[in-house]
């Protein structure tokens, strides 16, 4: 294949926000690539387009990454912007007040979308206030409007630290072998101080809790029914995706084929279990969407 596909992956995402900084991570990343300090984001954008590369971010809950793929033939002067983009981000004003009216917008729509209002709450029902799992990745509009350029929960340090050393291995192409172009990219990377990771509580103790969030004008309903999981790292994590691909997650799962196919209850039901480094959010039983009731057949 003449394509060459490179990710910067640090092991930090949302569980390194401090709290009422939520969304700090995907906002950083989402500057990256608004102006370093020798390129704005027309010149960026231009450089990758005209080199034929594929640039992206990602965050998540434990990790963020930025990830390029290009030509091998354009694979150095590819990798020199990649690495300035991820190196160098300049957080101008102007840029990051741009973005934050973007994200604030997205936000905006979320709240609208029942999905995104179901699981965000679940999120904070579960996790809690003080955890940054409680709150969407996106992060919330108080939150956004308060993450700054420099400080603590600053925008600089909202992807970086720590950044880690380590060998880059990769199949030999015609050219030379990727890693080696790699390593001149990026050789300025240092290590960082590992920043203070927030761990999930468990399963609250307590009696079941249920949620209302009251929405007078929405069609539809929303049921969403959870509990902390496990982790990617569990003895029995291959067993427990298999039992959830049966259970509900796929289409063709006993929760849908019950709920929709056969009762007609239902325009669809899943299940999923959100694995990461530590116990993520979990479904095991089910999330649906229903026609809403009259009044009169709620008792039924």
């Amino acid at each position: 294949m003449p394509l060459v596909a490179v990710s910067l992956a640090v092991r930090s995402g949302a569980d390194t926000e401090p709290v009422g900084k939520a969304g700090l991570s995907s906002l950083a990343l989402d500057l990256l690539d608004e102006g370093t300090q020798s390129r704005d984001a027309a010149s960026i954008a231009r450089g990758f387009e005209d080199l034929g590369a594929r640039y992206g971010t990602s965050a998540d809950a434990d990790a963020s990454r930025v990830t390029v793929t290009a030509l091998s033939d354009t694979l150095d002067p590819t990798l020199e912007i990649f690495a300035d983009v991820a190196l160098n981000a300049a957080f101008r004003d102007a840029d990051v007040d741009r973005v934050r009216v973007e994200r604030l917008g997205q936000i905006a729509q979320a709240l609208d979308d029942p999905s995104s209002v179901g699981q965000h709450v679940l999120s904070r029902v579960i996790f809690g206030e003080q955890h940054p799992w409680g709150y969407p990745g996106e992060g919330t509009v108080k939150s956004v409007k308060t993450i700054s350029r420099q400080g603590r929960g600053g925008l600089a340090q909202g992807m970086l630290p720590p950044l880690e050393r380590r060998p880059v291995r990769g199949r030999r192409h015609r050219r030379r072998h990727p890693a080696a172009a790699l390593g001149e990219a990026v050789r300025r990377l240092e290590g960082g101080p590992a920043p203070k990771v927030a761990r999930p509580t468990g399963p609250r103790k307590t009696v079941r809790v249920i949620t209302l969030v009251d929405k007078p004008d929405a069609p539809q309903s929303q049921i969403w029914i959870g509990e902390v999981g496990v982790a990617s790292t569990a003895k029995d994590i291959f067993p427990v995706r298999v039992m959830n691909n049966i259970l509900g997650g796929s289409f063709n799962s006993r929760l849908n084929g019950n709920l929709r196919t056969e009762h007609a209850w239902s325009y669809g039901v899943f299940s999923f279990y959100d694995t990461h480094r530590e116990r993520g959010l979990s479904l095991p039983p089910a999330a649906w969407s229903a026609r809403r009731r009259p009044r009169r057949s709620a008792s039924s």
